[in-house]
């Protein structure tokens, strides 16, 4: 992400006034790099400066509130408020620092990052790439290269990799969290810059058979016309159990649904078939703003806390023929260590939730269509926090071989909030089985189901109340 000259300049001033407060402080017993994309410009044109070399320095996005890295044994004290506010304990365990930004857009590199990274320190861990740690000081004591060079290096790797636009391509013959964790398991679709189009998606190679179980021995039919129920192809490919795992919670809304960039009209006219494709809607401006709100509110110990919100379309593809129509569904992810943890969150009423409104959207998905039914609500029904006993993977097959399946939001979101109940006790609290939509027989009791969806959120909205209490 390139910085305009304005952006660059202020970044310069605060870097030299930081460098110059530490030239005194250097103590070389751990040196911790860590990276933001946003500031590389400016990291490359300190380490080309000779005044600067050997001299330790941080580079920080001054947008961030606080950050703690406690995943680092030698950072469990450190701290950096309002992004440039440094405490003795920095310029006392710091050689080079780079605190990084919000960076999902480029969390799909997580696996080359990783693989580079480990070069230089085999223990380490990226919590899905909103910021890295690496200690060197091992390679250091071995190599006894110059730190300033070693960081250079990695610098150098890493930029060559964000300067690559690419998507990230599973096969149906790997499980999801098999191949995330190899860093050879991807097909890279390298797209030249000027083509480039920054669109979200999340593209997995699979056939339909593969992900419906289907024996082509026992030569089970499809369903009428080819189409399959949203819950069917769920339920069998298995990803629900597999996306909301407590192991793989912080990585699975941003893998699955996609923050990949891809050439969308490009791929478009390729050949490459039966696929299924989450694409994501540009129309995203009450959910930035809601991004915005919830990130000034969000209190200082609740720093590890990312909020991400988006819109996306589901198409079933098979070959070139689209067999059913686009839908739209929210997701919400939150990276970090406590995932999916809404309890710990400041109270709605205070994040102006009267001012946005966000759509509840009940999925019926049907073998010969796809609608949605769009009731407004207010932010306060979208953020449901419960301890619900069942798992995504019972409740979708609960909804298999009907005439219609319906994945409301709130079962959605209800599903990943279990991943980190609530410890609770508390006897009113409603089962899942009490709030669990039921899928229509038919078209005409498509009211009704409206009707107790509006109840579920009303209950599940009470339990979350009680728990921000």
């Amino acid at each position: 992400m390139e910085l305009s000259k304005e952006e660059q300049q202020f970044g310069e001033l605060k870097t030299d006034s930081i460098i110059c407060s530490l030239i005194e402080s250097r103590i070389l017993e751990h040196i911790y790099i860590c990276i933001n994309f946003e500031y590389l410009p400016i990291y490359v044109e300190i380490l080309e400066n000779p005044d600067l070399k050997d001299k330790n320095f941080i580079i920080s996005d001054n947008t961030i509130n606080s950050i703690i890295f406690s995943s680092s044994p030698g950072l469990n004290d450190f701290r950096i408020i309002d992004g440039m506010k440094l405490t003795s304990d920095i310029t006392n365990k710091s050689d080079i620092l780079i605190i990084p930004p919000r960076i999902e857009q480029y969390q799909f590199f997580s696996l080359k990052i990783l693989e580079i990274l480990s070069e230089y320190d085999v223990n380490f861990i990226t919590n899905g790439l909103k910021f890295a740690i690496i200690d060197i000081t091992k390679y250091y004591n071995r190599t006894k290269r110059d730190p300033s060079q070693i960081a250079k290096d990695i610098q150098l790797k890493l930029k060559s990799i964000i300067e690559m636009p690419f998507s990230f391509v599973i096969s149906s013959s790997k499980s999801v969290s098999s191949a995330y964790a190899s860093s050879n398991k991807g097909e890279y679709i390298v797209e030249s810059p000027d083509q480039y189009t920054e669109i979200a998606s999340f593209v997995q190679n699979v056939k339909i058979n593969d992900i419906l179980g289907f024996s082509r021995k026992k030569k089970q039919k499809m369903n009428e016309n080819g189409i399959f129920t949203l819950g069917e192809i769920l339920e069998k490919r298995g990803l629900f159990s597999l996306l909301f795992s407590q192991n793989f919670s912080r990585y699975a809304l941003s893998l699955i649904i996609g923050t990949d960039f891809i050439n969308w009209n490009k791929f478009k006219k390729s050949k490459i078939s039966k696929k299924i494709v989450f694409e994501p809607t540009n129309n995203l401006e009450k959910l930035q703003n809601f991004v915005e709100i919830l990130s000034d509110k969000v209190s200082s110990n609740l720093h590890r806390y990312f909020f991400c919100i988006k819109y996306i379309k589901l198409k079933l593809i098979i070959g070139k023929k689209v067999i059913s129509k686009e839908l739209t569904l929210p997701y919400f992810s939150m990276e970090f260590r406590d995932i999916f943890y809404f309890s710990n969150l400041v109270p709605i009423d205070e994040m102006k939730s009267n001012e946005i409104k966000v759509n509840e959207i009940q999925l019926h998905v049907s073998n010969k269509q796809m609608k949605t039914v769009i009731q407004q609500k207010s932010l306060q029904n979208w953020l449901v926090q419960g301890n619900f006993g069942e798992s995504c993977s019972q409740i979708i097959s609960s909804s298999k071989n009907k005439t219609n399946s319906i994945l409301t939001i709130n079962s959605f979101f209800s599903l990943v909030s279990s991943t980190q109940p609530v410890k609770d006790n508390s006897s009113n609290k409603p089962s899942l089985k009490s709030t669990k939509p039921h899928a229509p027989k038919r078209k005409s009791q498509k009211n009704k189901s409206t009707k107790n969806s509006k109840n579920v959120f009303n209950q599940t909205d009470n339990l979350r109340q009680k728990t921000l209490i």
